[in-house]
């Protein structure tokens, strides 16, 4: 799929479902040439001829915003409608404020001129406090192409959100000054830049372990003790690569078969899922797949067909009454998992022998206390095996988890 200015629509109506904030983050990332730009200039155009600006956010100041910002694609319709577009600065904000107007009719410029947007940075957020210009009242629209950082950011979490998340609340800063109250949109957009996996909107969002293509991830998140409702899509296209799913450098593939892979009987359980540990080659996978080689039972019928029985006299309530009390001590023991006291038929989890330990508790532990925990040795040989063995992990979450885990608990120290 490609971005386009109807699925900007549908989305705004999606996430303003959500009422705990007047303020709506709209976040884009695929790879590159997924036609953002082009669906957001088309829908800033469509806002400025219906008497609504929006605002164009870059980091810096050394990049201006001028109306040379359009794609070659949009630049080629204002083109061909004759329409002609132009850039002012507002000398009152010395630089740090630019407006960009759009001219429908060059031989009666005065009643068909319409603001575009307001160009602002993040550099200078402070500048704009306590401020307002003519027409920010009008603005519906806020648009960060930025949100994914190009230079390399250090993959730690905890130095993503000490060192990173500025970028975040200082755009939030501008989106306040501006807004006022009023409901409000913005869009973050970025490519899946395979380097820089953990950035702001992933940390944020909390998404490495909710990415899926072209699947929506709506919720709420808190940045800087407030919360915003936001919405987020990632999105392939022909010929896109989906760096943040497949990632060689990194050891990460969701694409893995697990079909025949034996899987150990301990896992890991998290906010979001529950990870198996499957021997993949000489390696290990760490992955919340299901496994599909263990078979499912749904129903009497089919637990009776598992133990042999396809022609039986009495209903497959009466045979399995009949069996649990006169059958083979396996018959019996396999029919007391699926049967409850009062005969009732309880579908079995299909990795019901696993032993998951909750990373949500054993991150916030203390070393004493991941010691004193019943089984904790077992955590730390499985966490030492993992760290130490050829592993590939289904996203890039649950291996920086793990990763932090083993240093933070001391874990590489198990063997010295």
């Amino acid at each position: 799929m490609y971005l386009t200015t109807e699925i900007l629509k549908q989305d705004v109506s999606r996430v303003q479902k959500l009422k705990e904030s007047n303020v709506h983050l709209l976040a884009y990332v695929s790879d590159r040439a997924g036609r953002k730009s082009s669906a957001v200039q088309s829908r800033v155009i469509e806002s400025a001829l219906d008497g609504h600006p929006s605002i164009v956010i870059r980091n810096k100041t050394n990049r201006p915003i001028t109306d040379k910002w359009f794609s070659d694609y949009v630049a080629d319709i204002i083109s061909k409608n004759g329409w002609k577009t132009y850039t002012e600065n507002a000398e009152e904000f010395k630089g740090a404020l630019t407006v960009t107007y759009l001219c429908t009719d060059v031989d009666a410029p005065a009643e068909n001129t319409y603001i575009l947007y307001y160009g602002m940075y993040l550099s200078v957020s402070d500048m704009y406090k306590s401020n307002f210009y003519d027409g920010w009242d009008k603005v519906d629209d806020f648009y960060f192409e930025e949100a994914v950082p190009t230079e390399k950011l250090v993959q730690d979490e905890r130095h993503i959100i000490k060192n990173s998340m500025k970028q975040m609340i200082d755009l939030l800063s501008i989106v306040s000054t501006v807004s006022r109250g009023r409901t409000v949109n913005v869009f973050l957009l970025g490519n899946d830049i395979k380097y820089n996996l953990l950035n702001p909107i992933t940390v944020a969002f909390d998404l490495l372990e909710r990415l899926k293509v072209n699947s929506r991830v709506i919720d709420i998140c808190t940045i800087n003790d407030i919360q915003y409702p936001f919405l987020f899509l990632y999105f392939d296209f022909d010929g896109a690569v989906n760096h943040w799913l497949k990632n060689e450098d990194k050891k990460i593939d969701d694409t893995l078969s697990i079909e025949g892979l034996s899987f150990r009987n301990i896992g890991f359980k998290t906010h979001f899922k529950k990870y198996r540990i499957f021997d993949y080659k000489n390696g290990l996978y760490i992955s919340d797949k299901l496994p599909n080689n263990v078979k499912a039972i749904n129903s009497k019928t089919e637990l009776l067909k598992s133990l042999g029985y396809t022609d039986y006299s009495y209903s497959p309530s009466i045979m399995l009454n009949l069996l649990r009390f006169n059958g083979t001590d396996e018959e019996k023991e396999e029919i007391n998992k699926y049967l409850t006291a009062r005969g009732e038929f309880k579908p079995l989890k299909i990795d019901r022998n696993v032993k998951y330990f909750d990373l949500t508790k054993i991150e916030n532990m203390k070393i004493h206390e991941l010691d004193t925990m019943p089984d904790g040795e077992a955590f730390k040989s499985i966490v030492y095996g993992i760290q130490n063995s050829k592993s590939i992990f289904a996203n890039y979450r649950i291996k920086t988890l793990l990763e932090s885990l083993y240093y933070d608990f001391e874990i590489y120290k198990k063997n010295c």
